[in-house]
């Protein structure tokens, strides 16, 4: 299949969702992945408060703003074309949490993506998400480990970090290149 889309097995997804991802791809060729906004839904998955919105993008480079602000997009709201996937490469399975960053971050250094502003997904908050069950002490080896990942695919890509920033992560990020 030429395009992949994730759904959680807590969330849902609303009727129109696989064709506005086919659409983004066919209005932006170049975009690795699409994602849209959401809705934040209690545990029947009944919204609560205002959806999760994101602009509407075309083809960004978002890496740097992903980076910095930890790219906070569900996978149940994104698709990825599949040869950026496999030119990325897959979800790291020694990651308990955070696997869905840094597999955004890997693939973010090399494609652009497009975004839309339509709530197409349901994402379910409750208090035995795997998030919110896993010790501080696994939530900073997952985010060192990512630091690595990003860092290691940016050097093999001839990426640049952006400078190291204020932001929510516990771990520091990599160290930007000299070059």
């Amino acid at each position: 299949a030429p395009l992949v889309a994730f759904l959680d097995c807590n969330d849902a997804w609303e009727p129109g969702l696989l064709n506005a991802h086919a659409e983004a791809f066919r209005r932006t060729p170049t975009a690795g992945l699409h994602y849209t906004s959401l809705w934040d839904c209690n545990e029947t998955l009944e919204p609560v408060g205002n959806p999760r919105a994101v602009p509407e993008r075309h083809g960004v480079d978002l890496f740097p703003e992903a980076y910095l602000e930890g790219f906070p997009i569900p996978p149940s709201v994104t698709c990825v074309r599949r040869e950026a996937t496999l030119a990325s490469g897959p979800y790291d399975t020694r990651l308990r949490v955070a696997e869905d960053l840094d597999f955004a971050l890997r693939l973010l250094l090399l494609f652009p993506a497009s975004s839309s502003p339509e709530p197409l997904a349901r994402r379910r908050r409750h208090a035995d998400s795997l998030t919110r069950t896993t010790t501080a002490a696994e939530h900073i080896r997952c985010e060192e480990l990512l630091w690595r990942n990003v860092g290691a695919a940016a050097a093999r890509h001839g990426r640049e970090l952006p400078p190291p920033a204020d932001h929510r992560w516990s771990a520091d990020p990599p160290e930007r290149s000299s070059s």
